[in-house]
């Protein structure tokens, strides 16, 4: 599962990198993004949604964070679990991102060229 690398190592490792792989690099490709065309200066306030995106991401990264301690407890036993109890707070938060990246797209339509509002 974890390829010849990784079985030398604890699970915690595998995840770690993973982890740092696929959020690392996006999370910097868009924060460059975001940056280079100032598109948050250009949004109107009221389209922002600072509060979905916080507890969005916050959500993420505590199941991300429970599945890392879950990989640590030999067995697998607590890995299932926490893969299995872990949806119920994905989906939820994927839907708050889902609706904070609408709204603030949309603001970006509404408020292009006039940074600063």
């Amino acid at each position: 599962m974890y390829g010849p690398t990784f079985r030398l190592h604890s699970p915690a490792l595998y995840y770690l990198v993973s982890i740092a792989l696929n959020y690392g690099i996006v999370g910097t490709l868009i924060g460059v993004v975001l940056h280079k065309y100032a598109l948050v200066k250009r949004v109107p306030m009221k389209y922002r949604s600072p509060v979905l995106f916080g507890l969005g991401c916050g959500l993420i990264v505590l199941t991300l964070a429970a599945r890392v301690l879950a990989a640590t407890v030999e067995g697998g036993g607590a890995g299932f679990v926490v893969a299995n109890l872990s949806i119920f707070l994905v989906y939820p938060a994927l839907i708050m991102l889902a609706v904070a990246a609408v709204k603030f797209f949309i603001g970006v339509g509404k408020g292009v060229g006039q940074p600063g509002n």
